[in-house]
């Protein structure tokens, strides 16, 4: 398991700061590791996770770079994206602030039209024939987040998406993220005989 740091940049690039956080997630630190430690270069050996900022980094990565994760999840993902174009920068907390949202997205009226937006990546990629990951999503019944996550959750079933969902009556707290930690892991092919850790291209 790797842990990289996205500070608070939705794990997206940012060129003009030479920060491309999106790129080195998706494509660059998982050839790093299977340099550094003898992994499997298995498409279905590889697996992208994350919580609130993270679970939109990695569905938005994961998707993105779908030819490098068989599995991709996202606990309570912090899908703002919904009606992001009409943000103002009054609210007192800089992550709904316009200006923070611009600084992160650019063009906040063309978030949707780009892979920015993970509900767009997945429309494409369904609509070139593309086999999308497997996915695994949750959400807290009283988080703030719930509603968009069950509307992405939606739209993947609708295109045919292979979609794990579970939920349970919590906020953005960690006590729903420790009991999906655990949850993922039972639902990841570990086991599988073709796939995961033990599928024999692991070398130990």
């Amino acid at each position: 398991m790797v842990m990289p740091a996205g500070e608070n940049a939705f794990y997206l690039d940012h060129e003009d700061m030479h920060a491309n956080y999106g790129d080195f997630v998706g494509r660059e630190l998982p050839e790093v590791m299977r340099r550094m430690f003898p992994l499997s270069d298995r498409r279905e050996d590889t697996f992208i996770a994350g919580l609130s900022m993270g679970g939109y980094g990695a569905l938005r990565n994961g998707l993105k770079y779908h030819d490098n994760f068989g599995c991709v999840a996202g606990f309570s993902a912090a899908l703002v994206l919904e009606g992001i174009e009409k943000r103002t920068d009054e609210s007192p907390f800089f992550i709904e602030r316009r200006s923070y949202g611009e600084a992160l997205f650019g063009d906040l009226n063309a978030v949707h039209e780009c892979d920015i937006d993970p509900a767009w990546t997945v429309r494409q990629l369904v609509a070139q024939g593309i086999e999308l990951p497997k996915l695994y999503l949750s959400c807290g019944t009283e988080d703030s987040l719930y509603g968009p996550n069950v509307r992405f959750r939606d739209e993947l079933l609708a295109l045919g998406g292979d979609v794990t969902w579970d939920e349970g009556p919590f906020g953005h707290e960690w006590d729903f993220w420790d009991q999906q930690v655990k949850k993922l892991i039972d639902w990841l092919p570990l086991e599988d005989a073709n796939a995961g850790m033990n599928s024999g291209n692991v070398g130990i």
